[in-house]
């Protein structure tokens, strides 16, 4: 089992206020299923927002990575593994949604620029798997290369 770092958008619903919005927060998910996050920030639909994970150094045996959301205080974390991070994934996960209503009041959100930079210069392929269909979901790739989630 391994774990997993990552820069999360989320589209949540206050419990209190029953309001519904866009958040960031890092994350990370250890092989035994703990999960960590930084605390949750509030971002206004339209802005254009950066994840971004980096390998920082070694520590001993240990490879320390940073996640964050880019000039998104209270966003970045540092994560020690003993491990290093391998597998890339541009993911869109949805969870408790008891509605069609429940997801954004847009068509589409837009991820663009998803890059990954290496010491060697070597480049990644991305394939595109799209196994969501309920209310409408589904994402493609425009021709400028841009990951669109539609809905």
């Amino acid at each position: 089992k391994n774990s997993i770092i990552q820069p999360v958008l989320q589209w949540t619903t206050d419990e209190k206020t029953g309001e519904r919005s866009w958040s960031v927060a890092s994350y990370v998910v250890t092989s035994t299923r703990q999960a960590k996050h930084t605390p949750f920030v509030q971002v206004k639909p339209g802005l254009e927002i950066t994840g971004l994970i980096k390998f920082e150094k070694m520590e001993g045996p240990l490879f320390v990575y940073s996640v964050e959301f880019v000039n998104i205080a209270k966003t970045k974390m540092l994560v020690r593994s003993s491990k290093p991070f391998e597998l890339l994934f541009h993911t869109l996960e949805i969870y408790d949604i008891g509605s069609c209503s429940d997801l954004p009041d847009t068509n589409k959100t837009d991820f663009f620029n998803v890059e990954v930079k290496t010491k060697n210069g070597s480049t990644v392929q991305w394939t595109p798997k799209d196994e969501t269909n309920a209310c409408g979901l589904g994402c493609a790739q425009d021709s400028q290369g841009r990951l669109i989630v539609f809905y």
